[in-house]
């Protein structure tokens, strides 16, 4: 998608307006084979033998500045994700940093950025911090909510990468058991679909996001969409059908994959969630974006740019100061206390 047309909010004219025009868009989706194996449970986190990977994967992309200005945090995350395969971890650094760069992530803030605060705001995706009976931590999509008409393709891109960015700092195992999606479909109507944003979603989890698609749960689907979706599927892996689930009985039928205790309580469960305290966390976390370290570690303060970057036209460092520190200390500064895993 081209620059233009990502920043481009949906006009009435690029509204379907049928559930024929709505399926020809959407059966695009089947093209994207996204990484959906297994997660490898041999490694443990933390481990000697992860450690070891780690270093091979370090060694292995020493010298690229790309791979470099990840810092630990993001390369470890990579390396989990693809399984502990080290070229393939090397490429999905790569990958990730550029497609940062590419999407401004580091520049978009919710406290420089007002549409996208308003965007996150809204709660159209939620990071609760709960799971499915799998294990498997969860985003919520709330498609009501959305607003194809204000906000581009870029801005809801943007909304859903901090969700999941979110996860992946708060919850290591996240990285290595990948994150399932929730798509609460209540309440929606044509207007609340633009097709642009889940064809470059799934454009990004396909090779650019250091995280797994653990699967996807579609609540509530309205008429046109359960025609649609089983058109969809005809077009996915095998692997990738098994993980998509239409819940034509609602929130009950979630109670078959989730513990109450891990739902909502919007969705009939127990689990607490504030979506202030998620706000407050991801100003937290984008803050961390503005320190800044250069390849050979050291520390910039937050207006000083590293200065092999500064003439480069890419983005600073994604690193927060602890990623100068040995990878476990970085884990420490990116997760919350475990008091506190719940945004309550």
């Amino acid at each position: 998608m081209s620059a233009c047309e990502l920043d481009r909010p949906m006009g009435k004219a690029d509204r379907p307006r049928t559930t024929g025009q709505l399926m020809k868009s959407m059966r695009k989706l089947g093209d994207y084979d996204l990484d959906v194996d297994d997660a490898d449970t041999s490694i443990e986190i933390g481990s000697a033998q992860e450690m070891e990977l780690f270093d091979r994967l370090v060694v292995r992309g020493r010298g690229n500045s790309t791979f470099e200005r990840a810092g630990p945090f993001w390369q470890m995350a990579c390396l989990r994700a693809r399984k502990y395969n080290v070229e393939r971890a090397y490429v999905l650094v790569t990958n990730y940093i550029k497609w940062r760069d590419e999407f401004g992530v580091n520049r978009t803030t919710v406290d420089n950025d007002s549409e996208y605060r308003a965007l996150v705001e809204r709660g159209v995706v939620e990071a609760c911090g709960n799971r499915d009976q799998d294990g498997h931590y969860v985003l919520t999509v709330r498609q009501c909510r959305t607003d194809p008409g204000r906000w581009s393709p870029r801005y809801a891109v943007l909304a859903a990468h901090v969700a999941i960015e979110s996860l992946l700092v708060r919850f290591p195992e996240a990285q290595a058991k990948g994150v399932a999606f929730v798509n609460d479909m209540s309440g929606i109507s044509m207007r609340n679909m633009d097709s642009r944003v889940p064809r470059e979603m799934f454009a990004a989890f396909r090779d650019k996001l250091p995280v797994r698609f653990a699967g996807l749960y579609v609540v509530h689907p309205p008429m046109f969409m359960r025609m649609v979706a089983p058109v969809i599927k005809m077009f996915m892996s095998t692997k990738m059908q098994s993980r998509m689930r239409v819940l034509t009985h609602g929130y009950d039928d979630l109670k078959l994959h989730f513990d109450a205790s891990q739902l909502p309580t919007d969705f009939g469960g127990s689990y607490p969630y504030s979506h202030e305290a998620y706000m407050t966390f991801v100003s937290e976390m984008q803050h961390h974006y503005n320190q800044q370290r250069s390849i050979n570690g050291e520390l910039f303060s937050d207006n000083k740019a590293p200065a092999e970057d500064s003439d480069s036209g890419k983005e600073p460092s994604i690193c927060s100061a602890a990623t100068t520190c040995s990878i476990h200390e970085a884990w420490m500064d990116f997760t919350i206390e475990p008091d506190n895993e719940r945004f309550v």
